[in-house]
């Protein structure tokens, strides 16, 4: 048999299960908020129309790194050089 034990796919399962709950919990709020709005709540209009914006720019930031090749290095820290004296406490 190839691939992941059954053990850590039924963990895996049990995550994606999670998040579509999550996923599915949040879009029922945003829809909330939009009938807040639809009801005469309409200080909420930008903050409503932003947020997916922004989502959507991000990811479609994201996919266009994934697109070009675009790998994250870690970052390198440098030592502090020796001659640097540490303050007096």
């Amino acid at each position: 048999m190839s691939g992941p034990p059954r053990a850590s796919r039924l963990e895996g399962l049990a995550r994606a299960k999670w998040r579509l709950v999550g996923l599915v919990l949040a879009l029922c709020f945003y829809a909330l908020l939009w009938l807040v709005v639809v009801a005469g709540g309409t200080a909420l209009v930008a903050p409503l129309i932003v947020v997916p914006v922004i989502a959507l720019l991000v990811a479609g930031g994201n996919w266009l790194q994934h697109w070009l090749g675009i790998t994250h290095s870690p970052p390198q820290y440098a030592e502090p050089s020796s001659d640097v004296e540490e303050p007096e406490r």
